[in-house]
């Protein structure tokens, strides 16, 4: 601003100078301004230069926070999908080995760790990864329900077996006793 100050109060001694015949006086002050205005050039020229380099560190800063925040959403997804995983195992009643989340909890471990480091798509991606880990043990929770209900079905069918089982004995056993009785009816009645 002072710059600018300084250009217009030179324009118009410039202006008086022409006006009052001086010309050594003119170019002095010609060249006078032509310096100012060459710095303010080079200030608008640094400024545009800060405006961008302001403008890019924003966007970088943004950017930044997007991955970290997709980084954070990615990681607590990959946490809740194993706490689901493990409520389904234990409503089906199904004990899983200690083992059996060890790759994910391992894929998990580095995913936060390259989280605290800063290196957010690393830590998005292999929490992601997680997911692959996931669909095995998934898989394997659904084989050992299938287990476990075919193993019901199995000795539910043992169980409707004896049943009949017993019922058809019974009804033997009726039979037989009806039998009997009809059969001494007979004997008596002669």
């Amino acid at each position: 601003r002072a710059l600018e100050a300084k250009e217009n109060e030179l324009k118009a001694q410039l202006k008086a100078a022409h006006r009052a015949g001086d010309t050594a006086k003119a170019e002095v002050l010609a060249q006078e301004l032509g310096q100012v205005k060459a710095q303010l050039e080079l200030l608008e020229l640094k400024e545009e230069e800060f405006e961008d380099d302001l403008d890019e560190e924003e966007e970088k800063l943004e950017n930044e926070m997007d991955a970290r925040a997709q980084a954070e959403e990615a990681i607590r997804d990959a946490e809740k999908q194993k706490q689901d995983a493990l409520d389904e195992a234990q409503e089906e009643g199904i004990t899983l080995p200690a083992n059996t989340f060890a790759g994910f909890d391992s894929l998990l471990t580095q995913a936060k760790s390259a989280f605290q480091a800063g290196n957010y798509e690393e830590a998005e991606r292999l929490a992601e990864q997680t997911g692959d880990v996931l669909e095995l043990i998934e898989n394997d929770i659904d084989e050992e329900e299938q287990k476990l209900d075919d193993k019901e079905d199995a000795e539910e069918a043992i169980e409707e077996q004896k049943e009949e089982e017993g019922e058809r004995k019974q009804k033997e056993a009726e039979k037989q006793q009806d039998e009997a009785e009809e059969q001494s009816n007979e004997a008596e009645g002669r």
